[in-house]
């Protein structure tokens, strides 16, 4: 389908809810985001068409999302200075970037396409959703990560608590490579800057044959 990911683990983090340095950061980033032509960025394109490709048009990929907001509010909400750090990373790279909190997965991650039905449930107070076949998810060995390249779990979700961090960048044919790892790159440079912590290599592990 042409989905890219990369992935790293961020350990021995220390989050706090709100960071001054941080934020003056943020809106000299946003100042800039507020121009951008949303309705004809290659890469925003290219994620529509993904999610086109698995009949589910209604929706957009969160760094638009974020641009969106942006662009309507001027800037972003404020939620934790790790959130915060990646989201503004995504929304200027066009790269989808998802956080969790790594001790509460299970198993080992993987990106599929659905060939059956599972159960994900979304960040917030909403009740759990039902994911078809044919979308694609990150999961581990209990639950979806994410749902499509838009909602993120609250079984994994990153609080003031979270001390380990496992992150990913994900592009599309428009975003990979040496592109989308920079912009993996960024978002761990943000956190760590705002939060601390030290960055692991992730090593891809092969399916079993």
């Amino acid at each position: 389908m042409g989905v890219r990911v990369e992935f790293a683990i961020i350990r021995d983090l220390t989050i706090i809810h709100k960071s001054p340095e941080l934020e003056s950061w943020k809106r000299s980033i946003q100042r800039q985001l507020r121009e951008v032509d949303l309705d004809n960025d290659p890469v925003l394109i290219s994620y529509r068409q993904l999610l086109a490709e698995v009949s589910n048009a209604q929706v957009v990929a969160s760094p638009e999302y974020l641009l969106r907001l942006i662009q309507k509010h001027g800037r972003l909400p404020q939620i934790n200075t790790v959130v915060d750090a990646y989201n503004i990373v995504s929304a200027e790279t066009r790269a989808v970037v998802s956080a969790h909190d790594l001790d509460k997965l299970k198993g080992t991650l993987r990106m599929i396409q659905l060939d059956e039905s599972m159960i994900f449930e979304p960040l917030g107070p909403g009740e759990s959703e039902q994911l078809p076949l044919g979308e694609f998810t990150i999961h581990d060995d209990e639950h979806p990560l994410c749902r499509l390249n838009c909602k993120q779990s609250r079984r994994s979700s990153v609080t003031p608590a979270t001390r380990n961090l496992l992150l990913y960048a994900q592009g599309n044919p428009q975003l990979e490579g040496d592109a989308l790892r920079a912009a993996l790159d960024a978002a761990c440079e943000a956190i760590m800057r705002f939060s601390g912590g030290q960055r692991e290599t992730v090593y891809e592990v092969g399916p079993k044959v």
